[in-house]
């Protein structure tokens, strides 16, 4: 019993020091706080295949070059708190994506998220976009210290030619909607 406790009081320190466990928001934010746009690198982006847990099927980044993507990391069903945000993020993208079609979002959940809350989730809320668990992180570590930064949601604004174009935190629709006419044009 004290060896089980002690390993995984090791691998909470792990997941905490690589920026992965399921906690609050890294960088305080929620929202009621505004963001500040990333200023760090952007360019190229890193492709990735992976397979969506509401309808089993694969996708991969590049199936939508030709398009703007909001790629947007999350994490939900670990914490209420940081749950509501997510949901409440969420539900914009929903309502933005009901208003306009120039844009492809994908969520990508950290791997800690229950895969059924996922599912029941997207179902519940109409949520008919590509949402990828991923359960090895691989997606997730290209995108670690801009997640660090801004904490759950954090998202990528990628253009047509797939170059990221901007990253940030909590967006309300406005604010998004305007990021999205400016890559589209």
């Amino acid at each position: 019993m004290i060896f089980k406790r002690f390993l995984l009081g090791v691998l909470a320190i792990c997941l905490v020091s690589l920026g992965f466990a399921c906690d609050d928001s890294p960088s305080g934010n929620s929202v009621d706080k505004p963001v500040v746009q990333y200023e760090g690198n952007v360019g190229k982006l890193t492709g990735f295949t992976a397979q969506d847990v509401v309808t089993g099927e694969f996708i991969s980044l590049n199936d939508f070059e030709g398009s703007v993507v909001l790629l947007n990391f999350v994490n939900y069903g670990c914490n209420a708190r940081q749950s509501e945000i997510v949901s409440s993020q969420l539900l914009v993208i929903r309502e933005l994506q009901q208003q306009r079609n120039d844009f492809v979002p994908v969520s990508v959940f950290c791997g800690c998220c229950p895969k059924d809350v996922l599912i029941d989730f997207a179902q519940e809320n109409d949520l008919d976009w590509p949402w990828i668990l991923d359960t090895e992180y691989v997606i997730v570590q290209d995108y670690e210290q801009q997640i660090g930064r801004y904490g759950y949601p954090t998202l990528v604004f990628i253009d047509a030619s797939q170059i990221v174009q901007d990253i940030t935190g909590y967006t309300e629709k406005e604010a998004l909607s305007a990021k999205i006419d400016e890559i589209s044009q």
